[in-house]
């Protein structure tokens, strides 16, 4: 929090629960100038800034949450180059005070967030089940295998399966009550290495791009957006900040790998990133971030893939 000189206020923290964002409201109240409007600013951390979005919308509360890459680049702008929590928290606070073009965050849609529940709960229920089976196949093959172990597994490995049919049941008993988000899987599905499984995950992650003005946004809040660390006369070494959502990368990682197979357009823009580059993995998140991009240019224009503006820019 900023006073009226824009000098920050003593860090104080918070539990991320109720008791926690009910504390902090009574704080931002009594620590705030009368007469002056009250907004909250964050980044898209993870799962962990929603709760906290959410609290303080249903209590009428201006609610700005602002894309990483724009936060990088005002710090940057304000000539930050350190990067602790506090100088996180005062760039934010800063960015509220003197930009007023910041969009107000709007809560997920009921719907949309049963989706993405069910689905993030789907992913979880599917890992369990891989590593269950990669047990029960090393059980079968061991010399010293139990019959009552391998009895055990199976029937837990059974009531996973049933639990993941379950899962994508309710998934597409919700998609197809809601027209918007059933309109984005079909366009969305329409480009080849994307299901409908991994496509309802990453519309649901982001709300059919709902709250986002442009792709980079979205980049940014998958964590894909590349960054550079320089250190002296040596060329800057670029990555991505993997600062967003995790749950979209591990989406967009399934989809890639589908579409360098099955895609041509992809391949041939995959192979292209990889002569200049030979790190295999460098072209891959480059086709994560495309087909993100696509996703979004789909959803936002309303117009299936067309192949041959594909591989554009």
């Amino acid at each position: 929090m900023l006073d009226a000189e824009g000098c920050s206020t003593s860090p104080i923290e918070f539990t991320n629960d109720r008791h926690g964002f009910n504390q902090f409201v009574r704080w931002t109240r009594k620590e705030s100038l009368k007469g002056y409007p009250l907004c909250f600013v964050m980044e898209p951390t993870g799962v962990y800034y929603e709760a906290l979005a959410m609290h303080l919308t249903k209590l009428g509360m201006t609610v700005h949450v602002v894309p990483a890459n724009r936060v990088r680049d005002f710090a940057k702008y304000e000539g930050y180059k350190t990067k602790t929590d506090k100088i996180d928290a005062y760039i934010l606070s800063m960015l509220g005070c003197e930009n007023r073009k910041l969009k107000n965050w709007a809560a997920p849609d009921e719907q949309f967030a049963s989706i993405r529940s069910l689905c993030r709960l789907r992913t979880s229920l599917v890992k369990h089940s891989t590593m269950l089976k990669n047990r029960l196949g090393a059980l079968t093959v061991s010399s010293f295998s139990d019959k009552k172990t391998v009895r055990i597994c199976s029937a837990a490995l059974d009531d996973i399966d049933k639990n993941i049919y379950k899962a994508e049941t309710e998934i597409r008993n919700l998609i197809d009550k809601s027209e918007q988000f059933k309109e984005a899987v079909r366009l969305s599905t329409t480009i080849p290495g994307i299901g409908q499984t991994t496509a309802a995950a990453i519309l649901a992650e982001v709300g059919c791009f709902a709250n986002f003005n442009n792709h980079r946004q979205v980049v940014s809040f998958a964590g894909l957006d590349v960054v550079a660390r320089q250190s002296g006369p040596q060329d800057p070494k670029r990555h991505i900040s993997k600062k967003g959502n995790s749950t979209i990368r591990s989406m967009l990682y399934i989809c890639a790998m589908s579409a360098i197979r099955f895609n041509p357009k992809m391949r041939e823009f995959y192979d292209r990133i990889k002569k200049s580059n030979p790190s295999g993995k460098v072209a891959l998140v480059a086709v994560m971030r495309k087909l993100l991009i696509l996703m979004y240019s789909v959803c936002k224009s309303k117009k299936p893939y067309d192949p041959e503006h594909s591989t554009k820019n």
